[in-house]
């Protein structure tokens, strides 16, 4: 059935065989009658339509016939095979008449012996098992093919034993509409009509669509309910029970309003629709009666035209059907609501269909009744099957019009479900396609209008589809020349010109591209239809037009802007049409014209781009890439993007030194053209294969300039050099042009005729790159200088000597600097420290308003300060030459480990200047003297460096821009150097000494360098934001590049036992840890501000990669051997302060739970627990008489609390999340689950391990309430489970035996049951003791909230965790995991807690005369 070609092709060609005796007959009164025709003396026109529409008739009535007759042989077939076996054969035997119009292939259902079933095609294995899966778990063992429809439906993805499958094609849709499951779901429709009468057809249908929304067996309507006696209450209480079990049946549903992604259930929801819409064709041809062969030969004796075989009952049948579903469309319920709707939906589109069939018949009995004058009983036939047929016509559509389009439509398009109103969105589009004649108008077509302004981005999508509709197929009529209900476009104009404003702000949609897309195609249609030709709308044109050049939008809307804007160029008017009608694209346009337009393009981009009070150096110009691609994609454009010469001398048109003046917007302009120029280029070499590109000198060899890259190429190397010199002084034109040399295919540098241009422009290239101070202009040319010198063609040694060259200029000019430099700061030193002898007072007078004296007001530097910057850029070329180039190719040979090489020597150098200069700016610990006579300094402190004592404080920022440039260039020579010594081999020998080592060791020296540049502003240091702004930019910069180093140097290379590796690996990182994680704490409040996230690219903020992403790179790359604690501060982020915060941070937590899942659980409890612990140490405190004022600020910082309680559950919650769904994978991290939950038990019970805890008892049961989001994962384990239980209640025991027992808050109290019952465990009198006052009142557990601290007078009411000298110690912490707040000189005896040690207390009613002694002491101490 699926195999069989289009019954519509085959024509006369191939004739259809009979498949009964039934059919023989036929064929015996068709050839009579042939013969009889034949005979007659009748015009050659008159017999040919005369035929057409009698077979149109005959065809209707016979085959319904042979699909009862074929019914009936099926089922004598399956009881008498030998029976089966003769009647086979006359089929094979007799042969039939061709028939023309509808035909209809009947295949008997059932694998039987000796027969063959038609195999699923290819690619419909995935949702035939989908659905086989499906009946499984839907269906009731009661349930098969024949007694269910929704077996039956689940089971059309094949033949059906029992039930025959139909090819049915019967309309001029149909073809379109066929699909895999068509000759089943026909035969299912045609085997119910036969089987069934009216009201046990309404049965099936109505269960049907019960069970397919969630409703069983059970709420199936009995076959003996007689739906026309059942009252409005009775029929509430049916539909009310399907809707119980839907909310109760834990089953999957096969049909929802909200499509799903499950195969099975898309495969469900198609086959279900098309049911409905089989349904509706077979009722409208399925004949009830049968005429007698004699009847049928008297007929065709008269030769009077059969009439329409669809009867007055199929149409009330119809009607009846329709009115019985619409009384489920208005249920509360929106999956049942849904199956209702979309069954009327596809039963009118059905009796749409059928009534264009009989329009068409119509139309050609119009023919004939004109053509038969004088044949009075021809004509009383024809005029008898018109009236019949336009009767018919009519009561279909009075069925859509009224019953269907006002009783259904005009409710659900605007339905409380988005998914509903889609549907009603697609129906009506269907309609004004099937029948443009009553639905194309103005009164249909404004719902698409209105549905435009939907809150929901596809529901606008489905009501501008539907604008689009009639206009594709338009254009689709045209292209096929059809003649018959054709689409007239005018219709659409008022209804499209009315809501052109909407249409035209879709183009902006802000929450689908697609709705873009959909308005942008519908207006260009309107466009290219002269719908637009009136409109004066400036501001209308202009948000269309600069779609072309959005960034934030798709490929399609700025190609199809575009056109809109061509349309406005007089340039392009005459590329539509010669003076032969045809397009002048087939005659080639001229090189002036074509330059023409591109200078045209490139004025109107520039006109755009300067629009506003926009600098010079900010316009984007590289929005002109998205014209070259829109080019690029429009065929009768598109070389416009590949004319070199056209480009070429538009750019020379524009050269800024043709002795004129260039304003703002020419200036633009020239930009514009050679960004174009280069984005082309870039784009037309992409395209060429890297094989092809590199061997393409040998295989093209004379023949090369044939090649649209070679031709690039040779007028590159023409005229670059030139445009190099033009446009030296413009930095936004030199990122284009510098672009191109990477393009230049090689094969056209061997010309000789090309060599004197070709060293041309590396030497221009050379000095382009000393001379200039743009970072992408610096990138471009070392990128074209490496591709040039990696070409395999004969100027290689040419580039290579340049680049060495380069190399040694830059490292006079960097010598030369240093020496500078250094000698400078040195007479500075000299100066400041005459100055370092005044009184404290003065000197924090200076430091306060030395931020306001950064710069000078005449806006010069001072000599150091410019020579300074000198090196800055001078290192910036370094950083960038190094950053893309090897080493091998800028210095000299490789070196050995005796004596230092060229390249280690160079290195040594820049790290001792960097080293110098952060030492001379590091804060200074001061030891307090005896004679010192300043009563601040009480103890040791941080005093200012001399450096910062310097009025110029220019100089700091061009210093901090050079140890940034440094960093990264001394990390790219330990990397390069590093990846030599891995190419040579040498990684695996086992050597005492290694230069890379030596590299690594200086550069990890500098780092820690960087992060003792930390401002510490509690230390009673005014520092001024110079100052400040120089610790973030190095201490940023050493973050990145520790991150990068621990990455090169793996942990894990410490197992590769003696070798070299080993002695790399990189294990001694704490001061790298601490300092980043310092940082990151530092500039934590920033990261937290609403003006740090992702910009309006997409692009995550600058922040986070400064702060986040340097801690996720080095954690994952390490993470089998990495810290722990340092994840747990990663991990605190998760929630993320900002959506590109939190992105990155679950991003590296995937990470690690792949690589090592069990490190990452105990990353886990280490993170939660930091919180909990920042939480307690943070509660507010209040005085035993406080004023309003001390109430008022106790009642915000209270709120805070509460609400940091709340941040660190919500990171329970999100890490608990991330450790999978439904079951975890990994056995090792079910075992290390359960150590987890005893651990924080253990911790809630018991405070840290191996330190005196000092807290309340019971003071840490809130951390329950943080580990029960964990509970989930530990009930899925019942033995660990048990374990778990046995543990707590050993705690319990132990906590009950305290002798302070009594003392433990009622809310601490309230937390241990809450976690007690996530667990499922029973609640104990342990956990059920409270106070007396609260006993009576107390709650659920389950419904304990965050703790929060409380405030009292009363001698006898403690607080709820701690009071003004309350707070717990932190050791614990310094000493469980590696640090993470390093400070200079303190070491691992010294406590590191940012809070002084403080414990809790407890009150004083409960405590008796000796515990308050000891209490004194304590506090004392």
């Amino acid at each position: 059935a699926t195999n069989d070609p289009s019954p519509l092709r085959r024509s006369g060609r191939e004739r259809k065989k009979p498949t009964s005796e039934y059919d023989q007959e036929l064929a015996a009164i068709a050839k009579k009658k042939e013969s009889k025709r034949a005979t007659e003396n009748v015009s050659s026109d008159d017999s040919a339509e005369d035929e057409e529409i009698l077979n149109l008739d005959s065809d209707i009535e016979s085959d319904s016939a042979d699909a009862e007759d074929d019914d009936s042989e099926d089922e004598e077939q399956s009881h008498d095979g030998k029976k089966s076996k003769s009647k086979k054969g006359k089929r094979a035997s007799s042969k039939s008449p061709p028939k023309k119009g509808r035909k209809i292939q009947v295949k008997t259902g059932g694998a039987k012996k000796g027969t063959t079933v038609a195999k699923a095609p290819r690619g419909r294995k995935k949702p035939t098992k989908a659905l086989n899966d499906l009946s499984k778990a839907v269906l009731d063992k009661s349930e098969d093919p024949k007694t269910s429809l929704v077996a039956a439906l689940l089971a059309s993805s094949k033949p059906i034993p029992g039930i025959n499958s139909v090819n049915y094609t019967n309309s001029r849709n149909s073809k379109e509409q066929d699909s895999p499951y068509t000759p089943q779901l026909m035969g299912i429709a045609r085997y119910l009509l036969k089987n069934h009468e009216s009201n046990s057809l309404h049965i099936e249908l109505l269960n049907l669509l019960f069970r397919s929304v969630g409703g069983s067996v059970d709420t199936n309507l009995k076959a003996e309910t007689d739906l026309e006696e059942l009252n409005d209450e009775e029929w509430d209480g049916l539909v009310t029970d399907v809707v119980n079990v839907m909310r109760e049946s834990d089953v999957d549903c096969l049909l929802s309003a909200t499509p799903e992604e499950k195969v099975g259930v898309q495969e469900y929801r198609r086959i279900y629709k098309e049911f409905w819409y089989r349904l509706g064709n077979a009722i409208l041809t399925h004949s009830q009666q049968q005429m007698s062969f004699d009847e049928m030969e008297s007929e065709e004796e008269s030769d009077k035209p059969q009439p329409f075989s669809s009867s007055l009952f199929q149409v009330e049948m119809m009607n009846n059907l329709v009115t019985r579903i619409t009384e489920l469309v208005q249920v509360g319920q929106p999956d049942l609501r849904y199956g209702a709707t979309a069954a009327i939906w596809e039963l009118a589109c059905a009796c749409m269909e059928r009534s264009v069939e009989l329009e068409q018949k119509i139309q050609v009995a119009t023919r004939q009744y004109k053509a038969a004058k004088g044949q009075k009983k021809k004509l009383d036939g024809i005029k008898l099957s018109m009236d019949s047929w336009k009767r018919h016509k009519a009561e279909l559509e009075e069925i859509v019009q009224t019953a269907v389009f006002q009783g259904v439509f005009i409710n659900r398009y605007r339905d409380s479900n988005p998914y509903l109103r889609i549907c009603s969105m697609e129906f009506l589009s269907r309609l004004t396609l099937l029948r443009p004649d009553l639905f194309l108008e103005n009164k249909f077509l404004k719902y698409f209008g209105w549905m435009a302004s939907d809150k929901e981005p596809a529901v606008r999508v489905a009501a501008l589809e539907g604008l689009l509709g009639p206009f594709r197929h338009a254009k689709r009529d045209t292209a096929n020349k059809k003649t018959s209900l054709q689409v007239n476009l005018e219709d659409m104009e008022s209804v499209c010109l009315k809501f052109l404003t909407r249409i035209v702000d879709c183009t902006e949609d802000a929450e689908s591209l697609e709705v873009q897309e959909v308005a942008m195609e519908l207006l260009l249609f309107m466009l290219k239809s002269e719908m637009l030709d009136e409109w004066d709308d400036d501001d209308g044109w202009d948000q269309v037009n600069l779609k072309a050049l959005d960034e934030n939008t798709s490929n399609d809307v700025r190609r199809d802007a575009l056109y809109f804007v061509f349309d406005q160029m007089d340039c392009f008017d005459a590329e539509e049409e010669g003076n032969d009608g045809k397009s002048t694209m087939s005659h080639g346009l001229g090189e002036k014209k074509q330059v023409e337009q591109v200078e045209s393009i490139a004025s109107w981009i520039a006109n755009k781009l300067v629009d506003g009070p926009i600098e010079l150096s900010s316009v984007r110009v590289e929005r002109a890439d998205y014209v070259i691609d829109s080019l690029r994609d429009m065929k009768e454009h598109r070389h416009l993007a590949v004319n070199w010469s056209a480009m070429l001398k538009a750019i020379r048109s524009e050269n800024p030194q043709q002795g004129r003046n260039t304003g703002r917007e020419e200036a633009v302009k020239q930009r514009v053209l050679l960004r174009m120029f280069a984005h082309a280029a870039a784009q037309e070499v992409s395209s060429i294969a890297p094989t092809e590109r590199k061997g393409g000198a040998r295989k093209r060899k004379r023949s090369s300039n044939t090649h649209p890259a070679d031709a690039l190429s040779a007028a590159l190397l023409k005229n670059l050099p030139q445009l190099l010199t033009a446009y030296k002084g413009d930095v936004v034109a030199l990122r284009s042009l510098t672009m191109l040399p990477q393009y230049l295919m090689p094969s056209v540098f061997g010309l000789p005729a090309r060599k004197t241009e070709f060293l041309a422009l590396i030497k221009n290239l050379n000095r382009l790159f000393q001379d200039s101070t743009d970072e992408t202009v610096l990138q471009n040319v070392t990128t074209g200088l490496l591709t040039l010198s990696d070409g395999g063609h004969v100027r290689v040694g040419d580039v290579k000597m340049q680049i060495k060259r380069l190399s040694m200029a830059l490292q006079d000019r960097l010598m030369e600097l240093l020496r500078s430099t250094n000698h400078e700061e040195t007479e500075e030193g000299t100066r400041s420290q005459s100055q370092s002898q005044k009184s404290k007072s003065s000197r924090r007078s200076r430091r306060s308003s030395a931020s306001e004296s950064t710069r000078s007001t005449i806006g010069t530097m001072s000599p150091e300060a410019e020579m300074e910057n000198s090196l800055s850029l001078c290192l910036l070329r370094w950083r960038v030459l190094l950053k893309i180039c090897p080493v091998r190719l800028l210095f000299g040979e490789s070196y050995n480990d005796d004596d230092e090489s060229e390249v280690e020597e160079f290195y040594n150098t820049i790290s001792e200047a960097v080293a110098k200069r952060l030492q001379d700016r590091r804060p200074i610990t001061k030891q307090k003297d005896e004679d010192d006579d300043d009563d601040e300094m009480e103890t040791d402190s941080k005093t200012l460096a001399s450096a910062w004592k310097t009025s110029d404080m220019d100089i700091h920022t061009e210093v901090g821009s050079s140890v940034n440039n440094s960093l990264q260039l001394l990390l790219s020579i330990v990397a390069w150097t590093l990846l030599e010594a891995c190419e040579r081999d040498s990684m695996e020998e086992d050597e005492d000494g290694s230069v890379v080592l030596r590299m690594r060791n200086r550069l990890v020296k500098l780092l820690g360098l960087c992060f003792d540049q930390y401002i510490d502003e509690s230390d009673g240091i005014v520092y001024s934001d110079a100052q400040i702004e120089f610790a973030n930019v190095v201490q940023s910069a050493a973050a990145k590049v520790s991150s990068d180093v621990r990455c090169l140097f793996a942990r894990d290379w410490a197992k590769a036992g003696g070798t070299l590796k080993n002695k790399l690996a990189f294990v001694t990182d704490t001061q790298m840890i601490g300092g980043s994680v310092r940082y990151l704490h530092q500039r934590d409040d920033e990261l937290k501000s609403d003006g740090h996230d992702e910009d309006e690219n997409g692009n995550t903020d600058e922040l986070v990669i400064d702060l986040i992403v340097p801690i996720a790179r080095s954690l994952t790359a390490n993470w089998n051997d990495g810290n722990r604690k340092e994840a747990g501060t990663l991990l605190a982020y998760i929630a993320g302060h900002t959506k590109s915060t939190g992105h990155v941070v679950q991003d590296a937590a995937r990470m690690m739970k792949k690589i090592n899942p069990v490190r990452y659980l105990e990353a886990q409890m280490a993170c939660v627990r930091m919180g909990f612990n920042k939480w307690l140490d943070s509660e507010p405190e209040i005085s035993d008489d406080p004023s309003e004022d001390e109430e008022q600020e106790f009642k915000e910082a209270a709120e805070v609390h509460g609400q940091m309680f709340h941040d660190v559950e919500q990171q329970a919650r999100l890490l608990s999340r991330s450790l999978g769904v439904g079951k975890l994978g990994n056995e090792n991290v079910s075992r290390a689950l359960t150590s987890f939950m005893k651990e924080g038990v253990r911790f809630a019970f018991d405070g840290d391990d191996g330190v005196d805890d000092e807290m309340v008892l019971g003071s840490r049961f809130p951390f329950l309430l943080i580990l029960s989001k964990y509970s989930n994962w530990a009930k899925k384990n019942k033995y660990a489970l048990e374990d778990l239980k046995q543990f707590i209640l050993e705690k319990e025991d132990a906590l009950k035996s305290h002798p302070e027992f009594n003392d433990v808050h009622e809310d601490d109290l309230k937390a241990l049951r809450t976690f007690k019952v996530s667990l499922g465990m029973e609640v104990t009198e342990v956990a059920q003791v409270v106070s007396q006052d609260d006993e009576s009142s107390e709650d659920d557990g389950s419904a304990v909230g965050t703790p929060s601290p409380s405030k009292s007078s009363n001698a006898s009411s403690r607080r709820r965790i701690s009071t003004a000298g309350s707070q717990r110690s932190r050791l614990s912490t310094q000493s469980n995991l590696s640090p993470l707040e390093e400070e200079e000189g303190t070491s691992d005896d010294e406590d590191t807690s940012p809070s002084p040690s403080k414990r809790r207390r407890v009150s004083n009613s409960k405590i008796d005369e000796g515990d308050e002694e000891s209490d004194a002491e304590s506090e004392e101490s």
